[in-house]
C-alpha cells in the first residue's frame, strides 16, 4: 500500500487493506465455455513462482496507467 499511495492515486475501497486480493488476470476475453480449460490449464502450473520487475495502477475505463516506482 506504501507504493500505491505515494503514486497520489485516489483508490475504490475495494483495494484498500484488508479488502483487496492480489490476483493476475488472465483469459481477459475468453468466452465462458473456455473458461473451465483455462482453470484447468493454470491449475496444472500452480503455484507459479515469479519476479516482479516493476508495477502499476491501471484505470480500466481509461487506460490511465501510473507507475509505482517504489517497486520491487
Amino acid at each position: 500500500m506504501e507504493a500505491v499511495r505515494a503514486s497520489g492515486a485516489d483508490l475504490h475501497h475495494s483495494y484498500a487493506p484488508g479488502a483487496w486480493v492480489p490476483h493476475v488476470s488472465l483469459a481477459t476475453r475468453a468466452p465462458g465455455a473456455l473458461l473451465p480449460a483455462v482453470v484447468t490449464a493454470v491449475a496444472d502450473v500452480l503455484p507459479m513462482p515469479l519476479v516482479v520487475d516493476r508495477a502499476a495502477l491501471v484505470d480500466s475505463g481509461t487506460a490511465e496507467t501510473v507507475l509505482l516506482s517504489a517497486i520491487p
